[in-house]
């Protein structure tokens, strides 16, 4: 069994509402990672809650303007994570005309046309 904090010893003694305001940070947690709050801002969303974290509107805004992937799931918003990076764009060979990656050019010179020059 867990112990309790020297703080809380006398909890018959403590107000009501004491024993819960120590575990108010974990229920908001909860809450947040359940779907019953927004775990942008902490606001309640209606509806049933899902088992997962959800965006209300405004945080879903706020991320997508931080460059995050938000996409809608129903009435609510979900966090997807980073956006991908772009491709790099490849560069034509001189030699052979074929498309390339810019770091992988003198490889591709090497490995392809050294054997031609001989």
């Amino acid at each position: 069994m867990c112990e309790i904090g020297p703080h809380l010893k006398d909890v018959d003694r403590l107000p009501p509402c004491t024993f819960l305001r120590t575990n108010e940070m974990g229920d908001v947690a909860d809450m947040m990672l359940d779907g019953t709050l927004c775990e942008g801002c902490g606001v309640f969303m209606d509806g049933e809650a899902p088992d997962y974290p959800r965006l209300c509107s405004d945080c879903a805004k706020d991320r997508r303007a931080a460059g995050r992937v938000v996409e809608r799931n129903g009435e609510f918003w979900i966090d997807c994570g980073d956006k991908k990076p772009q491709p790099v764009a490849k560069v034509k060979c001189p030699t052979c005309g074929r498309k390339v990656k810019p770091v992988g050019l003198s490889h591709h010179q090497r490995d392809v046309h050294k054997k031609e020059q001989k």
